[in-house]
């Protein structure tokens, strides 16, 4: 759980960029900015290849040769943003480093993870060849061995800098699973939630629905701007996962990783800060306990109360 590639729909030659799109409009290991790139059908004639059009309001032209030999003309955008009309970030700071402090909700604690202390307990939720199937759609994994799982998972925080999260019962304080920030980007505002395992009991929980939230709400109470989720094309059950805390989908990323002998595409979605306020409600009226019977039933999906039902 890399960055979207984008597409201009319909075309099936390919584009050859003859103007440049303004600074910043190429993002470095990218391709194509974030904004909008559509194909439309200019009513004025195309100028020849080199030539500014007439009236043109800025120096965005691309052309390509089309099934029938006619240009491809992308329309003027408007002027440049300005630093209003992108959002002023001439005050910004960086963000504390989030997973360094535990979260508490009435069902889970999430605990920064401890070898010593977690180690035996979180093995035998997520770990084992009984665990196998856990890892089945992530890069790396299983972990047959306690020593295997906690040499991944030292490795990772030292080169990768993971804060790994351990999801431990209120109650009894034992370990159901783990997730992890990864890719923190302090100095942008920008983390991930990655390396999901959740055991046996926590799947499909209402314990697994608020461990999320909580590692959202941290991150956004910290300040950060972004928040992502990745996973293989594949994966159908991560994917509602996502989709179901409010994670948006911003695109495909083809043929991204080879793992396990596969080829991988990764979906990326993400939160970010503008849409938490909203998300956070839902997700703590639907957590709620007068949300639940005696028995543990929900009585509002969270879909329904999404929809203001």
């Amino acid at each position: 759980m890399g960055l979207v590639p984008y597409a201009i729909a319909g075309v099936t030659t390919v584009l050859a960029p003859v103007a440049l799109f303004g600074p910043g409009s190429i993002k470095k290991k990218m391709g194509w900015d974030h904004n909008e790139v559509r194909e439309d059908r200019v009513e004025t004639p195309a100028a020849p290849t080199g030539k500014a059009m007439p009236g043109a309001k800025s120096e965005l032209c691309a052309l390509a040769h089309h099934g029938d030999a006619r240009a491809l003309s992308l329309r003027a955008e408007s002027p440049r943003p300005t630093r209003t009309h992108m959002g002023d970030l001439s005050n910004w700071t960086k963000r504390p480093t989030p997973g360094l402090e535990a979260l508490d909700g009435p069902r889970v604690r999430l605990e920064p993870l401890d070898w010593d202390r977690h180690g035996a307990s979180l093995f035998a939720a997520v770990g084992g060849e009984a665990n196998a199937a856990i890892w089945d759609w992530m890069p790396v994994g299983p972990f047959v061995t306690l020593r295997e799982l906690g040499d991944f998972l030292g490795l990772m925080r030292t080169s990768d800098h993971w804060r790994t999260m351990v999801i431990c019962a209120q109650t009894s304080g034992e370990a159901l699973g783990a997730a992890s920030y990864m890719r923190i980007r302090e100095e942008h505002g920008s983390a991930e939630i990655g390396c999901v395992a959740f055991g046996p009991r926590l799947r499909r929980s209402t314990e697994a629905t608020e461990a999320l939230a909580l590692m959202a709400g941290h991150v956004f109470d910290l300040g950060y701007r972004r928040y992502e989720w990745k996973c293989n094309s594949h994966n159908v059950a991560s994917k509602r996962a996502a989709e179901r805390i409010g994670f948006v989908y911003e695109g495909l990323f083809r043929n991204d990783m080879v793992t396990k002998g596969m080829s991988r595409d990764t979906a990326w979605y993400s939160i970010i800060d503008s849409e938490w306020p909203v998300l956070k409600a839902v997700l703590d009226r639907w957590l709620a306990h007068d949300n639940f019977a005696n028995d543990g039933v929900q009585i509002g999906t969270l879909e329904s109360f999404r929809q203001g039902r």
